[in-house]
């Protein structure tokens, strides 16, 4: 999200006169995009704790930990 459309949509937010629809949906977007850009921090250092590990038929990188659940 862009500063122009952020300020816009706070905008929205803080006028009296915004209706009330628009000024949740506002708020709704605004949060989206901050989890957004959180999510983005998130995936970077989880990527960055990740280490490649061999697999164990020497055929590459084994990626089955992105499925792993524990």
């Amino acid at each position: 999200m862009t500063d122009a459309q952020r300020a816009v949509l706070e905008g929205w937010v803080r006028r009296r006169t915004t209706a009330q629809a628009l000024a949740q949906r506002s708020r709704i977007v605004l949060e989206l995009a901050v989890r957004a850009v959180v999510a983005g921090y998130v995936a970077d250092w989880w990527a960055a704790e990740r280490v490649e590990t061999p697999r164990s038929d020497g055929r590459g990188a084994n990626y089955a930990w992105l499925w792993d659940s524990s």
